[in-house]
């Protein structure tokens, strides 16, 4: 399920929440809505048990400025919420942290790790347990970089046309 900006932890789900989650539903057009039906039955069927959601793009929340920021002009990108916030890595495992030290005694960047197969291939830079650059974008539809500045994918275009 797609947070957005607001939701970066899991929350207990009300009625408000479940109202914003379904403002954001143009961010994940394919995953949003099933999401959000699936959540309207379990509430139904177990309306005196809390629910809780687990949101797609917490473990991208702390995507620098740098590599979260689309090179668009910035009224647009806040007018229209573009920002890249990266969706889950499923075949991202853990690993050993490089031994040692660059030639001049820095510390080794930061790997990219997360090669899922398929169109939805991308890539994860993760330092420290925490992401801080991604290929994915301002929805699940964007992957590898083409090399393009400002590229939010198909969805990003729908969004500044509204």
């Amino acid at each position: 399920m797609h947070g957005g900006r607001d939701y970066t932890h899991p929350v207990l789900i009300d009625d408000e929440v479940t109202k914003r989650l379904h403002a954001l539903a143009d961010l994940a057009p394919l995953h949003q809505p099933l999401s959000l039906y699936a959540l309207g039955e379990i509430r139904r069927a177990l309306s005196d048990v809390p629910v809780v959601a687990c949101f797609d793009t917490a473990f991208h929340a702390t995507l620098p400025d740098a590599a979260a920021t689309y090179a668009l002009p910035a009224e647009r990108r806040e007018r229209f919420g573009l920002r890249r916030y990266g969706f889950p890595l499923p075949l991202a495992r853990p690993r050993r942290p490089p031994r040692g030290r660059t030639p001049g005694n820095r510390p080794r960047p930061p790997a990219p790790r997360g090669l899922p197969p398929g169109s939805g291939a991308s890539l994860t830079a993760v330092a420290e347990g925490r992401s801080v650059d991604t290929t994915m974008g301002f929805t699940p539809l964007r992957g590898r970089d083409d090399g393009r500045a400002g590229r939010t994918g198909r969805a990003g275009v729908h969004r500044r046309s509204r």
